[in-house]
């Protein structure tokens, strides 16, 4: 079974999961912040949206 459907990205439970940043290429970001899908919102001055055409 898959989380998250049609989006398989899209993880439920983070919890049993290992995350890594593009940036940083670590558990934590440029910003010295955890890296998860719940961490990883808008409001950290590394935050790039998955839209974004300049990656």
């Amino acid at each position: 079974m898959m989380e998250g459907g049609d989006q398989p990205w899209l993880l439920l439970d983070d919890a049993n999961t290992i995350c890594w940043c593009i940036s940083s290429a670590g558990g934590a970001g440029p910003d010295s912040g955890l890296v998860s899908p719940m961490n990883c919102t808008k409001g950290r001055s590394c935050y790039v949206p998955a839209d974004a055409d300049d990656l």
